[in-house]
């Protein structure tokens, strides 16, 4: 045969093949699935076949602890200096600002591949940058712990979290000093072969945007939730 004879049955074919057999077949299957799944989840007192009695009662049971929020402080203290920093941390343009800037220290991140150290200076660029974010984020725990207080600050485990990656944050900065990255010319011949895995670490600050974007903090809930049931299932 030809290649492109008669390009307008072939393409009409195609177009009803992807229509009639993706979209349509596709949905009748799988609203077949569907209703045969209520069907057996009705037949069983809604209980699903996926999970077992226990697992059901250590779901109701998470669910029941992710719906409690962690204790908050409400008033600041008496200190003048403490109750300003308390009234800042608490603000929604300083937890805004927070997270724009770990949005941009994300995006720094993935442009930092190795494709791109082979540009002058590049991996000195990088280095000041993560010194930016590094302060910006250590100043942001300093403030929440003079106005929160350590007692408070550390009753939320989000706060927890915080605290772990500046500590990482600034481990990591201290190896990158070591290693004069801040030299756009020859750097420091000391093999310092561990500082990429630490380097990786930096993906820890990935997390802090869930504490501050409802919907991944659902799918994420969603997923932790739904783990006895795929277990059971694989």
């Amino acid at each position: 045969p030809l290649p492109n004879m008669n390009p307008v049955w072939p393409t009409i074919f195609c177009m009803c093949h992807i229509f009639f057999g993706s979209f349509i077949f596709m949905n009748v299957i799988v609203s077949k699935v569907i209703n045969n799944y209520m069907k057996v989840k009705n037949e069983n007192n809604g209980t699903s076949m996926f999970i077992t009695k226990e697992q059901k009662e250590w779901k109701s049971t998470r669910l029941m602890i992710m719906k409690l929020k962690p204790r908050q402080r409400s008033e600041g203290p008496e200190n003048q200096f403490r109750k300003y920093m308390f009234d800042l941390c608490q603000h929604a343009y300083f937890d805004l600002f927070i997270t724009i800037c770990i949005g941009l220290n994300i995006f720094c991140m993935m442009i930092n591949s190795l494709e791109y150290e082979a540009i002058e200076c590049f991996t000195a660029t990088m280095f000041w940058v993560n010194v930016v974010f590094t302060i910006v984020f250590w100043c942001e725990m300093i403030v929440k712990m003079i106005g929160l207080g350590l007692r408070w600050y550390f009753l939320d485990s989000w706060n927890i979290l915080d605290f772990v990656v500046v500590i990482f944050s600034v481990i990591i900065l201290a190896m990158d000093i070591q290693t004069q990255e801040y030299r756009c010319g020859d750097k420091s011949n000391t093999d310092f072969s561990v500082l990429r895995i630490f380097r990786a670490l930096r993906i820890m600050r990935v997390l802090r945007l869930i504490r501050r974007l409802k919907d991944l903090r659902v799918m994420l809930t969603t997923f932790y939730i739904s783990l006895p049931s795929v277990l059971n299932f694989a």
